[in-house]
């Protein structure tokens, strides 16, 4: 397997196991979010390094800019614009961690099904 397939079996892996735990735990993410946005810009920045590693992970080893696969090479580019907006303004973060964390159950579960739909799509692509 070259680079490419590797970001993207281990990006299959981790989707599925975090779109499953978003349908089963749906209310422990929307607390989770919650707790991130209680704290105010400290909160923003953890969440912005969370999603900085794999966003950086996938622009620097998956440099697919046609077909289907451009998709997840583009979800890459959004993790990194979001994490650079949450660091240099962390009051916007906060107010969308807060709006994310009063979502109903049920945006957790499509938000799961979402994932585990491009998990498919990664692991069909091997």
């Amino acid at each position: 397997m070259d680079s490419a397939e590797n970001i993207r079996f281990l990006f299959a892996v981790a989707l599925t196991v975090i779109g499953l735990s978003h349908i089963f735990q749906g209310r422990v993410w929307s607390r989770f979010f919650q707790s991130l946005a209680e704290k105010g810009e400290p909160g923003a920045f953890a969440n912005a390094l969370i999603h900085l590693a794999p966003g950086l992970l996938i622009i620097g080893f998956h440099q697919v800019y046609q077909g289907p696969l451009l998709l997840f090479t583009l979800l890459g580019w959004g993790w990194v614009a979001k994490s650079s907006l949450y660091l240099m303004f962390p009051s916007v973060g906060v107010k969308q961690m807060s709006r994310g964390a009063s979502k109903p159950d049920w945006v957790w579960t499509v938000a799961g099904g979402v994932m585990l739909l491009m998990a498919a799509a990664l692991g069909w692509s091997l």
